[in-house]
């Protein structure tokens, strides 16, 4: 199972010690963020298959000086935050498929998990009756 390990030193250049930070549903690899209110998350992903990597925003807190992760050693099923204000304020988004002129064929919203084939999709070949 992935996991997240964690080293710490006193100076860069040594000596290190780590520990085992989380080891849950093999969400791992990424960083730590602190935000300007004080609070920690850990940015992690969990490769899910087809489905490709699934980011996860993990709490942290501080004990003796090492990071802890998770609730009570797991990654959380969901966290009370507030909502995005950002340019993709949902990783859900609701479409009907109907562009103007000069919009992007898809908004920021759709995602895929390699470079798309465009000949394997079109919006112009929807049917009236789906849009």
């Amino acid at each position: 199972m992935r996991t997240v390990i964690v080293h710490r030193a006193d100076k860069i250049t040594g000596p290190y010690e780590g520990r085992v930070a989380l080891q849950d549903q093999g969400v791992a690899q990424g960083g730590l963020i602190d935000t300007p209110q004080g609070d920690w998350y850990a940015y992690l992903f969990r490769d899910y298959g087809a489905v490709g990597r699934i980011p996860y925003l993990v709490p942290v807190k501080w004990e003796d000086g090492w990071p802890v992760l998770g609730v009570d050693g797991k990654v959380p099923d969901t966290l009370s935050l507030p909502a995005s204000r950002g340019l993709i304020p949902g990783i859900i988004a609701s479409d009907e498929f109907h562009r103007r002129p000069g919009d992007p064929a898809l908004p920021l919203a759709w995602q895929w998990n390699h470079n798309p084939d465009e000949s394997n999709w079109s919006l112009p070949s929807v049917p009236a009756s789906c849009g």
